[in-house]
């Protein structure tokens, strides 16, 4: 399901065929007297003088009832429209979706379906379950409360009622839709296996790395989405945005494969598809180097390894009050009791 995005820029000409390309019905578009708008003007062109601090942006779909667009247009843009079928011989019907519009369908149908509609106490982890998303569409809700829900295609009866405040066609991977509630401070992710997210912040939305990941935040704790598929891979159980990855100014929150992660003021080490390395007790473990080796401090002391195949080879125990990369032949800087000397990376001084 396309959506067609209009903005006071758009010339008549293109919206009018964008519309008849996509919805099967052709848009008659009048300008501030009242008369058909020329081809040529943009929208912005012929809004009202008193309307002309009106404007942004506005969506089409194909779910939308013809009389809620014609409002919209009339108070976002300050103009006139009405929705013919696709010969422009007949002005369709007000009170039906642009996409049953096209095909004909009387509301009256609508409403007989919409009746044997059943009410239940709503739960969005159940409500999408046993329905094939290619077959519903998003739809507002026509009492004007600006609330959407879901009806299915050909029949019009609603499968879920209109209690969401915006509804986001995705089609991107295995996500169909963001269904955003509470006024778009948060939104939940529908799979297109019917399954549903937690609510997550939609922040995360514009903050993935060039690896794919972001940090999102559902239910006041914090956790791992990744692209493509907006998968969460680390979940919600992380006090601080801070607690997952290096630091606000490194760039990627996966580094070397791995996810650093902080639980109960205690440090470990995930795989990039989630998985425990390192558990969440150690006071602090550094970033993976090339050749996959780590600095990690337990208990106050230092110590040194390699991850591999996801398991940590501790070569160096946990003894050392401090430690520092020693150069590149293989050494590390170590302090014992107050003494200062380096080490090779099984523990044997040099």
């Amino acid at each position: 399901m396309a959506e067609i995005i209009v903005d006071g820029r758009m010339h008549v000409e293109r919206l009018k065929k964008q519309f008849k390309d996509e919805f099967m019905l052709s848009l008659r578009v009048f300008d501030g007297s009242g008369n058909m708008a020329d081809d040529k003007a943009t929208l912005a062109s012929l809004r009202k003088q008193e309307a002309k601090e009106k404007g942004g942006e506005l969506k089409m779909f194909k779910s939308l009832y013809v009389r809620s667009l014609v409002h919209r247009f009339q108070k976002m843009f300050g103009i006139k429209i009405q929705i013919a079928n696709l010969g422009d011989t007949d002005l369709v019907d007000d009170n039906v979706s642009l996409y049953n519009a096209a095909r004909g369908i009387v509301p009256e149908k609508r409403a007989k379906a919409k009746e044997t509609t059943e009410e239940a106490e709503f739960n969005i982890f159940e409500c999408f379950k046993g329905l094939n998303l290619e077959d519903i569409y998003h739809f507002e809700d026509e009492d004007d409360s600006g609330l959407y829900g879901f009806m299915e295609t050909e029949t019009e009866k609603v499968v879920v009622k209109p209690i969401f405040s915006y509804i986001e066609y995705l089609d991107e991977n295995n996500v169909e839709y963001f269904i955003w509630v509470d006024d778009g401070n948060a939104y939940h992710i529908l799979y297109k296996d019917g399954t549903v997210s937690e609510k997550i912040t939609p922040e995360c939305r514009d903050e993935f790395d060039e690896d794919g990941y972001a940090r999102a935040e559902s239910g006041g704790k914090w956790g791992v989405i990744e692209k493509p598929g907006y998968v969460v891979v680390v979940p919600f159980k992380y006090a601080e945005k801070t607690d997952i990855g290096y630091s606000d100014d490194y760039e990627n929150i996966c580094s070397m494969w791995c996810i650093r992660v902080k639980l109960d003021g205690k440090w470990g080490l995930l795989s990039g598809s989630g998985e425990e390395i390192l558990p969440c007790i150690y006071d602090h473990v550094s970033q993976l180097g090339e050749y996959d080796e780590i600095y990690l401090q337990l208990n106050g002391k230092w110590g040194f390894g390699f991850i591999k195949n996801d398991k940590l080879n501790l070569t160096v125990p946990h003894k050392y009050d401090k430690m520092m990369w020693g150069g590149d032949n293989g050494r590390l800087e170590v302090t014992l009791d107050g003494e200062k000397f380096f080490i090779n990376y099984d523990d044997e001084r040099i």
